[in-house]
């Protein structure tokens, strides 16, 4: 029966070559689309699922000033946190505890005899973080690694750029120059681990021992300003984070109530599942970037779209050649045939064209999947989610093997042979309703898609392209050391000065693209308040020049003498916090600093120039208050070191060398690290332009299915009314009155799918927009971007077809 069944499905779809190339491709075009982006969405979903203890682990976050306008959430906590909480609540069975060490120096500079390289993710970290945590390690005592001071663990990838093998590292020393920040440079290499993998939001090359801290600096509590901790807690079965959370605020303010009143202040702790920490919010000093979980649902919503067009045209072909099956089922009938052998018929046909498409989906897949991942800078594992791919194509199969089967397979084997032969049956099967239906829903699909794409990249290029208060063109950034010393500098500063195409040479603690982090203290308000924390921002004379920042009120820094020890600048921002409509009148007032960044007897300082707001981060976040303070007399070692340039080179290549060797003349053999402000600030706005280039190919291969289906569903139509037209065009017709004939109902459809559409994607790309404090606003063009595309798409598909037929010889179709 099977080789039957094979044989007179073989023929079947043989005989219809055309139409069956046209359903396996558009269908296995829109699996491969389907399989490559729900390969991307797992992949964002499976971040820290590798942990074996990862429905178990939580990670300690902070609200600050819970329902007030400068409501503050944060990653980090202060160091109390881990270890305060766990003597406490028996619930937690472990705490591990991650600062980040250029928080203390700076910049990480690791060296091995005369191996010298800077760092970047190097953090101290608790015993008890590796013990939480599946990181394996494959060389040390995993219970020993970081319980003594000064010792540190290394990632393979680190390790092999020190030493040439794995074997013997355990018991040698590294140094790590951290300008008397701690009290000693060398740390004993105890263990090492496996790279992080790529789908775990803490990315590390090495940790040291956090009691390598100074005692009174790893304890917390008279440093709660002094957040610097990424706190996460292993609970035991049972414990309620929700609770735990509510309860561990009641003890900072039952052991801290007093201390936190002088900082004005109210937090609370909020603790977060390690499984949400990667889709979840953007929290303040997160410690990796999150992916946005609503653009993972968009692209799911693509996925599903592209398989709702993919099926669409196939159900529509299927249906449509099944009418002109209608005198085969009468004579098949005639001869004996049952019904259940015609139903095993048209399944056995629905499962074969699923199954082709299937497979070539998968090689489609397999075809196209390296490119994918370079195009999402991702590598996407096979082996961690084949069972899901297993169960969802063998789903597909069942699900498309019936949509498209069971209208002939139950409504043609149930006809009359009376009825078929003499063409009675026929005339009330033409489909025409159904058929409409889909083409509707089909359009109305892409249309969202077409939406989506265009509102992406309107929202891109608003963000890159709006006025950011200052330039970051031809900027080459140095990043300095942590330990920072002012003569190195100045040396190099007047070094560079003296070459030619350099215009300006500034220092900074903090460059555009940077969330400011490091240094926050409290001003105290005209009216006696205290203001929330404003940012500070240390830099030199030239800071303000070299980035073209328009300067509103008075002058810039005199740093020749003594007389801006106390003196500071304020942007727009920062006057409004003061409590002055017109910035440019704070000038020559005095600000009062609260305790904190200056020290518990607090300071006073006197404005002396007011500069315009600049984005310090994308447009994607609001402008903030920022205090600029002289780098000369207030730089703590553990600032970050930031030496711009500003030069006039359309290359500049070729002045890399020469800023090099002065680096060398300044610093000896320190690692001379540079990169370019604007590639650094731009960096901000790349998941917006994955996101988007992401949409917008989805979005060309949706069209492509759905003109693909249009094509050959009008190539049929045209076939069925050959003969009209050639009626038509006897009758002194015209090609135009033909194309228009056949175009007019089509569009028809196209305007339905659009008025279906547009309200439903408005309603979706506002929540979307939602997100962005700068944001655009829906215009015009998202209205007519989707409709004039939509409608290209249609004529191309349908006039093709139909002015061949309309100049085809009506006597070629009349003799058919």
């Amino acid at each position: 029966m099977f080789k039957d069944l094979a044989r007179a499905t073989f023929r079947n779809l043989w005989k219809e070559k055309f139409f069956t190339g046209i359903n396996v491709m558009g269908l296995a075009i829109a699996i491969a689309a389907c399989l490559l982006l729900f390969k991307y969405v797992y992949f964002e979903m499976s971040f820290d699922k590798f942990h074996v203890n990862n429905n178990n682990i939580y990670r300690v976050t902070s609200l600050w000033n819970k329902g007030k306008v400068q409501e503050d959430h944060r990653a980090l906590t202060v160091p109390w946190t881990g270890p305060g909480a766990k003597e406490i609540f028996p619930e937690i069975a472990e705490y591990g505890r991650l600062a980040p060490v250029k928080t203390f120096i700076g910049k990480e500079v690791i060296s091995y005899e005369d191996k010298k390289i800077s760092e970047d993710n190097v953090y101290f970290a608790d015993p008890g973080f590796l013990k939480m945590f599946s990181f394996n390690m494959v060389r040390g005592s995993l219970a020993n690694a970081l319980s003594r001071p000064f010792t540190i663990v290394l990632t393979e990838s680190l390790a092999m750029k020190y030493f040439k093998s794995l074997d013997d590292i355990v018991g040698k020393t590294l140094t790590i120059k951290t300008g008397g920040q701690l009290e000693q440079e060398t740390f004993e290499v105890t263990g090492i681990v496996k790279d992080p993998p790529v789908n775990s939001h803490i990315q590390f090359n090495a940790l040291l021992s956090f009691t390598s801290i100074f005692q009174g600096l790893n304890e917390g509590s008279t440093w709660w300003h002094w957040d610097y901790t990424y706190n996460y807690l292993l609970l035991r079965n049972g414990a309620d984070p929700v609770n735990l959370g509510q309860k561990m605020s009641q003890e900072r303010r039952r052991l801290f109530g007093a201390e936190m009143g002088n900082f004005n202040d109210e937090i609370e702790f909020v603790i977060q599942p390690l499984s949400a920490i990667h889709l979840g919010p953007d929290l303040k000093f997160g410690i990796s970037k999150n992916t946005s979980r609503s653009a993972l649902y968009f692209l799911i919503l693509i996925g599903i779209f592209i398989l709702i067009i993919g099926y669409i045209n196939y159900i529509n072909l299927a249906v449509a050649k099944s009418i002109e099956r209608v005198k085969e089922i009468g004579v098949r009938k005639t001869l004996g045939a049952h019904r259940s052998g015609l139903i095993r018929q048209f399944l056995f046909e629905s499962l074969f064209i699923n199954v082709l498409a299937t497979l070539v989906a998968l090689l489609l897949t397999t075809l196209l999947l390296p490119l994918f991942e370079r195009f999402v800078e991702v590598h996407l594992s096979v082996a961690g989610h084949l069972s899901a791919t297993v169960v969802f194509l063998l789903l597909l199969m069942i699900v498309g093997t019936f949509a498209a089967g069971l209208y002939p397979a139950f409504v043609l084997s149930s006809l009359k042979p009376i009825d078929t032969l003499k063409g009675r049956a026929a005339k009330h099967m033409q489909g025409g309703g159904l058929r409409k239906v889909l083409v509707v829903g089909q359009f109305a699909s892409a249309v969202l898609l077409i939406c989506g794409t265009v509102t992406v990249f309107k929202q891109l290029h608003y963000m890159k392209n709006v006025e950011l208060g200052m330039k970051m063109e031809k900027v080459l950034v140095m990043k300095g050391l942590g330990a920072f010393e002012e003569n190195q500098y100045q040396y190099l500063k007047s070094e560079l000065q003296k070459i030619p195409g350099i215009e300006k040479v500034a220092a900074a603690s903090a460059v555009p693209g940077d969330e400011l982090q490091a240094i926050r203290s409290k001003i105290i308000k005209a009216n006696g308040q205290k203001s929330n924390d404003i940012d500070i921002v240390l830099v030199d004379d030239d800071f303000f020049d070299a980035l073209e920042i328009r300067r509103i009120n008075g002058r810039g820094f005199n740093l020749a003498s003594d007389q801006d020890a106390s003196s500071v600048i304020v942007n727009e921002s920062a006057a409004a916090l003061m409590g002055y409509n017109d910035p440019g009148k704070a000038l020559h007032t005095n600000v009062q600093w609260d305790k904190g960044a200056f020290g518990h007897g607090g300071k006073t300082t006197r404005v002396v120039g007011v500069v315009s707001d600049y984005y310090q981060r994308a447009k994607k976040s609001q402008r903030t208050p920022v205090v600029y303070l002289p780098k000369k007399f207030f730089n703590p070692r553990w600032t970050n070191q930031y030496y711009l340039v500003k030069y006039q080179a359309d290359n500049p290549a070729s002045m890399l060398e020469v800023l090099k060797s002065r680096w060398q003349q300044a610093f000896g053999n320190a690692p001379f690290d540079y990169f370019f402000l604007e590639d650094h600030f731009n960096i901000q706005y790349k998941p917006e332009q994955l996101f988007g280039n992401v949409f917008s190919l989805f979005t060309f291969l949706a069209l492509v299915i759905a003109a693909l289906g249009l094509f050959a569903l009008s190539s049929f139509t045209i076939l069925q009314r050959s003969r009209e037209i050639a009626i038509r065009k006897v009758m002194y017709a015209s090609e135009s009155d033909i194309v228009k004939l056949f175009v007019k109902d089509y569009l028809k459809l196209i305007l339905m799918a659009y008025l279906v559409a547009m309200p439903i994607g408005f309603v979706m790309i506002s929540k979307w927009l939602d997100d962005y404090a700068n944001r655009i606003t829906i215009g015009a063009w998202f209205y007519t971007v989707p409709a004039l595309v939509i409608v290209l798409v249609a004529l191309l598909s349908v006039s093709f077809q139909t002015w061949k037929a309309a100049v085809r010889r009506p006597i070629l179709a009349l003799t058919d």
